[in-house]
């Protein structure tokens, strides 16, 4: 090898000439690379809501769905929401016991790099226990006003690291009087919680 071509590109020279203004360094959130590999996918559900709930399971105006991890642990990345009334709370439960359900899309949005993904969505199980508790409760509270009533879609919560093989209740109901509808997202990666990295093993 021709040393000068070493000594241009060796990671110490690199670093001298991002020190010294010549170069830059390129960086990328986790988010954006897991897209670019494929391995980070997204979900959504819209919801007219029925009376305010009473937090019973299965009582009018809880909305519940499951995800069923699979040999690979989840980062729930995001849970997103958008109302157009006063508000709702949001809690995320581990180890429910329900029986039955089915499964909902999962959507990549990756077609150069596409992954079929272990974890599942249900929906449409029958649920007799919530679980532990597993996060804080969101609260997400908007104005009451008629001129500005509801809350565009926001992130209100991130980084929710579940365990292989495992199930977590995500649950949400609505704190209005009135009927008001929901719009939810969840976005998350699958895989391992690190890029290998030779430095750090």
């Amino acid at each position: 090898m021709n040393p000068k071509f070493w000594l241009i590109n060796n990671t110490d020279n690199m670093i001298l000439r991002v020190i010294n203004g010549f170069r830059a360094f390129c960086t990328q959130s986790y988010s954006e690379m897991n897209r670019k590999r494929g391995l980070q996918w997204s979900a959504s559900r819209i919801i007219e809501t029925a009376a305010p709930s009473t937090g019973v399971i299965n009582s009018a105006g809880v909305y519940y769905s499951i995800i069923k991890t699979g040999s690979l642990p989840v980062d729930l990345k995001q849970r997103q929401f958008a109302y157009s009334g006063t508000g709702l709370n949001a809690d995320i439960f581990e180890n429910p016991v329900y029986t039955g359900g089915l499964p909902d899309p999962i959507y990549n949005a990756n077609a150069v790099t596409p992954h079929v993904f272990e974890l599942q969505i249900l929906t449409g199980f029958t649920l007799t226990s919530e679980g532990q508790r597993f996060a804080a409760t969101i609260y997400a509270l908007g104005s009451s006003s008629q001129q500005s009533k509801g809350e565009s879609n926001a992130i209100y919560g991130e980084n929710y690291i579940l365990a292989p093989n495992s199930s977590y209740l995500l649950k949400f109901w609505s704190k209005d009087a009135q009927n008001q509808t929901i719009a939810a997202r969840i976005e998350g990666f699958e895989g391992e919680l690190d890029v290998p990295n030779g430095d750090l093993t």
